[in-house]
This record gives C-alpha cells, structure tokens and sequence, in this order.
C-alpha cells in the first residue's frame, strides 16, 4: 500500500523525487545527543506561499557558507514540506482528496483518511520519547488570508518558565525580518484551535519543545516606514531564509572569525632618543611662544628685541642628561612664571601716576575723596578741593589734584593751574 501511495503521489506531482546523501556530521552520530528542528508546511493546499517560506528555509541550510555550516553541525532539521499533496494535487484550498481539514484532526488521525498526518505525529512523537533527542522546535508554516505581515501564533501554558521561553524566538525573528511582525503574533488557546498541530502538539510534547504557527500575509507587509509593500516569491523565500538566521541567534550559532596570526614584534624603542626628541618639540615650542612676546617683555627691561630670553635656560636644562623630562618641563614652567611676575609688577609710582590712556585702572571717587580729605596743608599750601566735579574732570583733573597734594607734602609748589568743570547736564 505504502509503494503504492508513492506512485500515485509521483504521478499526480509529475515530479521526480532528489534524494540528498547524508553527510557525516558529528551531531547526528548515535552517541551524540541530537538537537531537532521540526518543519511542516502546506496542511492547507491552497497556501502556496508556504511553500515559498519553506524553499528559503531549506535554500539557506544548502548553502556553502559558514552560517549555513553551523547550523548543519549543531542540528538536525526535519522537513514536512506538503502535508495535504493529494489536495495541491487537485487543485483544492483547504481540504484533502478526502474532504477532511487536515489541521483539524492532529488529536487522532486515521492512517486511511489522514495517512501523512498520521506518520507525522508518529514520527515526531518517537522523538519525543527518545532520550538522546532533544526536540526543540516543531514549526507549522501557513498563509493568512486577511491580515498582513509575517507573525506567529504561539501556546499558553501554565509553567510560566514555558510560557515566557517560547516569547523568545518570535522576538529574534522580527530583528532579523522587516516583513515579521511582532504585533500581530498571538499566544492563546481557542477551543475551535484544538485539533491544530501546535495545540496538540504542546499539549503533549516535552516542556521543552516550542511549538508555533509560522504565518505569512497572502497580500503585503508594512515595513518600518509604514509603507505597504506586495509580496512576491523572492519575499516569501527571503522570510524563510530569515527564520534560519534566527536559528544562528537562538543557539548563538553564529560564526567567530579565526585568530589572526601574531605579527612580527615591533622594533625596540630606543627611550634615549625618543627622549631627546620629545625636548627638542618642547623648546621648539616654547621658543615659538616666547618670539611671540618677547619685544615686549625686552622693552620694559631696556633689552633689544633680539635677545635670547630662555635660551640660557634651556641648554642648560639639556645638558644635565641626568633630568627627566618631566622635572625638566616644571622647572622651565616656574621659571617662566617668576620672571613674567618680575617684568610685569608695576612700581607704587604707576599705581597712583594714572593716565586717560593708561591701562592701570584709576582710583574711584570714595578712593580719591578719602586721599585727599586726608592730606594737610604744609608750607602754607591749601588741600586741593574735594568738590566732586572737580574730581571727576574729564580732563583727569583729580590726577592733577593729587599731585599736587602729593607735591605740597614734599615742600615744592606747582605751577597753579586752572581747574575745569564737568559740563552741566
């Protein structure tokens, strides 16, 4: 009967069936625990793009690349790819040739009405009950007919610990693909649901088997900028091949690039000379900012303006070879510092000879009232007045008040000379 089933299979399918050798991979040997990724698509014939998602899946694991090579050697992948092919055969939507919904008799199949169904849950069932199996994933591709996007329908369980891993791959899934949305993916338990692969299926499989409803829009998805996009055979196929790089993050299967050969060592540093070229940038530097100041600082001293300031300094600092460069660059700083402090200090003279171009501030009124208030005649000169128009001439005839106040003190009169106003307001 079972040769039978697969002629008729072949000739309604007019399609010839490739069978791909087994490689030797490690992971399926029999002394090595198996991890498996079960798949099954098309319950319902007239969801073609099932079909689509399913090719892209399996289209990535063929590939010849390291993440494909991964995958191949940490898990085994079981594929399902068209439960009902009597009904794609006839051209039928949802129904077998028998007239029965596939998707709805997983509790107890008939090996004479549902024959593939049947062979499914017995096969996956048998690995449920091997201990050497770890049956991680059973995945039931379909097309929707009214919403949008790719999303997943998921179980409710009473084991919290459950129930939270399985939100785990439908998350990875919609980092890795624009067209999955994680909006439109579901958890829930309808009773009209019962007879579905993944409520039976998570009902009695292992805690530690996911069971999901991958979906894909008949029509479009909506990408991140809201914009509606059709969909067409290379979208269902790069929706597959998007599950699989899921799988690479779920099992953080994701190639590491080989080491990079050590190099050959680097050259030894010479400390000495490096040394003595980082001096030389210092005074190459110092030397450019003392150029920059060095005709004023030689005019206030009465030097020329060709004169080397810290040069002196400099080469003895250079020559004491047993100075860091570190001591060597706080020793020029103190020094600079004292030296600009003595060329630029004012006499007590400048302090109090204010000019209207000067750059010393001038005394204020409070100051200037007090000061002279203060002074006494002597040789019979008069205090210069104190009348606060006078103090504050534009002129600057409060400077010429004090000095002559200052000249009275030292027995020398000036010259008397005509005071202003400030102009009335």
């Amino acid at each position: 009967m079972k040769d039978e089933a697969c002629r008729v299979i072949r000739s309604l399918l007019k399609s010839s069936i490739r069978i791909i050798p087994r490689p030797d991979i490690e992971n399926i040997h029999p002394t090595k625990q198996k991890r498996v990724i079960f798949i099954t698509a098309r319950v319902h014939p007239g969801e073609s793009p099932a079909s689509y998602v399913c090719e892209g899946l399996m289209e990535f694991l063929l590939e010849d690349t390291p993440e494909a090579k991964a995958l191949r050697d940490h898990i085994v992948f079981k594929f399902v790819p068209m439960l009902n092919p009597d009904g794609v055969a006839l051209g039928n939507y949802r129904c077998s040739l028998m007239g029965f919904d596939l998707n709805r008799h997983w509790t107890d199949p008939s090996r004479w009405a549902h024959p593939t169904l049947e062979a499914t849950k017995a096969l996956l069932l048998e690995y449920n009950d091997n201990p050497s199996v770890d049956l991680d994933f059973y995945i039931d591709i379909h097309a929707h007919s009214t919403l949008m996007n790719g999303f997943m329908y998921g179980n409710v369980y009473d084991d919290n610990d459950r129930f939270e891993r399985q939100a785990i791959f439908p998350k990875l899934l919609c980092n890795n693909a624009e067209d999955f949305s994680l909006a439109f993916t579901s958890f829930n338990k309808d009773a009209v649901k019962a007879g579905t692969g993944r409520r039976f299926l998570g009902s009695c499989l292992s805690p530690r088997s996911n069971c999901y409803t991958l979906e894909v829009s008949f029509y479009s998805y909506t990408n991140q900028n809201s914009q509606v996009i059709p969909y067409s055979v290379d979208g269902y196929i790069g929706l597959g091949r998007n599950v699989a790089r899921t799988f690479l993050d779920y099992y953080d299967l994701l190639p590491i690039p080989p080491p990079v050969p050590p190099s050959s060592p680097p050259p030894p540093v010479n400390k000495s000379k490096l040394k003595a070229q980082l001096r030389d940038e210092v005074l190459m530097v110092h030397r450019q900012r003392s150029n920059a100041n060095k005709t004023t600082l030689n005019t206030e001293n009465g030097r020329s303006s060709s004169d080397p300031i810290y040069k002196p300094a400099y080469e003895a600092q250079l020559s004491n070879s047993t100075t860091s460069l570190q001591s060597y660059i706080k020793q020029l700083r103190s020094k600079m510092a004292r030296e600009l402090t003595q060329k630029q200090a004012p006499s007590p003279s400048k302090e109090m000879m204010c000019t209207p171009n000067s750059t010393v501030r001038p005394p204020c009124r409070s100051q200037l009232t007090q000061m002279l208030s203060a002074s006494s005649p002597v040789n019979g000169v008069p205090a210069a007045p104190t009348s606060p128009q006078n103090l504050l001439s534009p002129r600057g005839s409060h400077i010429r008040h004090l000095e002559d106040s200052l000249s009275a003190g030292q027995g020398r009169r000036p010259d008397p000379e005509p005071l202003e106003a400030l102009p009335s307001t």
